[in-house]
């Protein structure tokens, strides 16, 4: 099914692609020096591509799928970690190429009669001849990034048929003559009713580039695998109950079970362990999940923190391991504190908190003022623009940072005094009471 062998290296990217790309991304990635093994697999529609990444992604490294629309599709459905994904497709000189080309081809076209149609889906029909008068590629990309920003996956997996009635529906009205076509799903439906179009085919040099690239990517990963990293795990306040088995020897069970062999050493009441990045990433499913602590919780009934390090040396991965570990148990679920500063977490949550360490001085003068920790601005800015809003209430920031309500009350009561929030308006609630308060951030 399209494979190629190589002589050294040997990841493996699968190609999904539409049913009539087939044959065209078959003969470009057989035409390539691609140093990996490519498997092209094909779809119908958008509703099936997440079955496809979920069919291969345990035997694969990558993914390359055409089209931006295609990967908005997949990429919206995954979790944080999952396996790499790049879209290939026409590049800006190809675009320009085509339309010369149809332009050439058929003189008698008048180019405000040829139509983009993945101008269609963004609510505003764009023509060849707009664009060639008054638009460029920056903002005709603006435009579509947007739309895929913005749009759900129901809305994209929706837009084949959208596009296709809409063009169908535009030649048939005599408002357009010709369409310049760039959903390969819908090109044997527009070739049926007899739409007169040409196909914006993907470009062979950047499709080079961006597997060369994709290749960049997965050796970077395969040795980042391999820095060192730690696991630090401790009992959560009233976290152990009074069975037999004492924490640590439920923690060496549990790392028994999990194949992680490396020897624990136990201090005060925090359990520590060294391992590598890759067996992090196994134990957190990939940054999506912890198996750790789930398996302590199942198996004998222990709440527990955990923290993952990732470092340069095994120094740094444990001091990350045990500031993770920190900030699990002040928090709730586990966090990972990688060997760029990062700290994420908490793992397993729907809302993932991605906070960079290094501290600006911005972020240092809210704290001061506001008399907070560094770490609780920079949560507080991570949260804003994990939700696309500067407002607030103190529910809100109880659930995204783990705390109690007490806990959330006091900080917004710091970012008052510091003049960095205030309260807007009052929201009601679906239960008896009074109206929440609305509290407005200023942490840029």
């Amino acid at each position: 099914m399209g494979e190629r062998g190589v002589a050294r290296m040997q990841f493996k990217v699968v190609v999904i692609t539409s049913h009539f790309l087939r044959d065209f991304s078959e003969d470009l990635f057989a035409q390539l020096d691609a140093d990996c093994v490519t498997q092209i697999v094909e779809y119908r529609s958008f509703g099936q591509i997440l079955g496809l990444y979920r069919r291969y992604e345990a035997e694969t490294d990558a993914f390359m799928i055409s089209g931006s629309a295609a990967l908005a599709t997949l990429t919206k459905q995954l979790p944080e970690g999952h396996k790499p994904v790049y879209s290939y497709h026409t590049s800006d000189t190809s675009f320009y190429h085509a339309i010369a080309r149809v332009l050439v081809e058929h003189r008698d076209l008048d180019p405000d009669r040829v139509l983009l149609d993945f101008s269609i889906p963004m609510g505003r029909l764009v023509s060849v001849g707009e664009f060639v008068r008054s638009m460029d590629m920056k903002s005709l990309g603006k435009m579509v990034n947007g739309w895929l920003g913005d749009s759900s996956v129901a809305d994209i997996e929706c837009v084949e048929d959208e596009v296709l009635d809409e063009c169908t529906r535009l030649y048939r009205a005599g408002e357009v003559d010709y369409v310049l076509c760039s959903f390969s799903s819908i090109v044997p439906a527009l070739e049926e009713r007899g739409v007169p179009f040409a196909f914006l085919y993907p470009d062979r040099e950047q499709v080079a580039f961006q597997l060369r690239e994709l290749r960049s990517q997965l050796q970077i990963e395969q040795l980042r695998q391999s820095l060192p990293a730690a696991i630090a795990i401790a009992p959560r306040e009233g976290g152990v109950g009074q069975g037999q088995t004492t924490f640590a020897s439920a923690v060496r069970h549990v790392l028994k079970d999990m194949a992680i062999a490396s020897e624990m050493v136990k201090e005060d009441d925090i359990c520590s362990v060294g391992v590598t990045h890759r067996t992090v990433m196994g134990a957190t499913d990939q940054m999506g999940a912890d198996a750790i602590s789930a398996a302590l919780e199942k198996g004998f009934g222990i709440n527990a923190a955990v923290g993952y390090g990732v470092g340069k040396d095994p120094t740094e991965a444990n001091r990350h391991a045990v500031d993770a570990l920190r900030e699990s148990r002040r928090s709730t679920g586990s966090f990972v504190l990688d060997e760029n500063e990062c700290l994420r977490g908490p793992l397993g949550a729907g809302r993932f908190m991605d906070v960079d360490q290094k501290v600006t001085d911005r972020v240092r003068d809210i704290a001061k003022e506001c008399h907070l920790s560094t770490l609780t601005i920079q949560k507080l800015r991570s949260i804003l623009w994990q939700t696309g809003s500067s407002e607030v209430t103190t529910g809100d920031l109880a659930e995204h940072l783990g705390v109690t309500t007490r806990n959330a009350n006091r900080i917004l009561r710091g970012l008052e005094s510091g003049g960095v929030a205030e309260v807007t308006h009052s929201r009601t609630t679906k239960t008896k009471g009074r109206p929440v308060k609305v509290y407005r951030l200023r942490l840029d």
